[in-house]
């Protein structure tokens, strides 16, 4: 019903549901203690945070190890998430692609003997923006 209401009239929508933001608003306004941080469209935003995106891997290897040693590697900032079953090791890793991120993980895994099983990249969500605002980091002003 609100799309509906589009061209004739502004809406302004107050909620923490991001994928109804993505899905109905031409234009999210992120407010943090009465500042706007950032202004753009839905998908505008996701744009900004290319170059700091989500990289799943797989990796066949002593899960201790590949997870030291994917942390370990330029361009990795963060560990989102980790989990291992039947010798396999999956991680969640946050990377800034500017260090060519999957090859040096490729090339490192390689190195070690350690098979490479999966790769591959998340696009970033109005989610994964609005977290990345809020945790203080860079503003993105429109």
């Amino acid at each position: 019903m609100i799309k509906s209401l589009a061209g004739n009239h502004t809406i302004i929508l107050s909620t923490h549901i991001l994928p109804e933001v993505g899905m109905t608003c031409d234009e999210v306004v992120i407010i943090q203690e009465g500042k706007i941080i950032a202004k753009d469209t839905p998908d505008g935003l996701a744009k900004s945070m290319q170059g700091s995106e989500k990289l799943t891997v797989v990796v066949e290897g002593p899960v201790e190890e590949v997870t030291a040693a994917a942390t370990g590697t330029e361009g990795v900032s963060a560990l989102l998430e980790s989990s291992s079953q039947n010798g396999q090791c999956s991680l969640i890793l946050e990377c800034d692609f500017k260090h060519h991120v999957r090859k040096s993980l490729s090339n490192l895994f390689s190195e070690k003997g350690w098979s490479l099983l999966e790769m591959k990249v998340e696009e970033s969500t109005l989610e994964d923006v609005f977290i990345h605002m809020m945790s203080g980091s860079e503003e993105v002003l429109s």
